[in-house]
């Protein structure tokens, strides 16, 4: 897939459930949490198709950056 149709998919398919669970999750301050996962590792990592992340699920994706958040280690 060429980088257009792959950021395509992954900011039309893959980031809209992913953003909703991070909003569902963090009430105080979803925005912030949102901003947190675009600074995070797994944001840039999925970013690069070779890396594969784009084969996760929402949850997992959801819980890696979670254990991120709660651990201060995202990968």
């Amino acid at each position: 897939m060429d980088k257009q149709h792959y950021d395509n998919f992954v900011n039309n398919v893959i980031l809209p459930p992913l953003l909703r669970m991070i909003e569902d999750n963090f009430p105080k301050n979803p925005e912030e949490a949102k901003m947190r996962f675009y600074k995070s590792p797994i944001y840039k990592l999925l970013l690069i198709e070779s890396m594969k992340y784009w084969q996760y699920n929402t949850l997992t994706l959801f819980n890696m950056f979670k254990n991120g958040l709660d651990t201060g280690s995202f990968v």
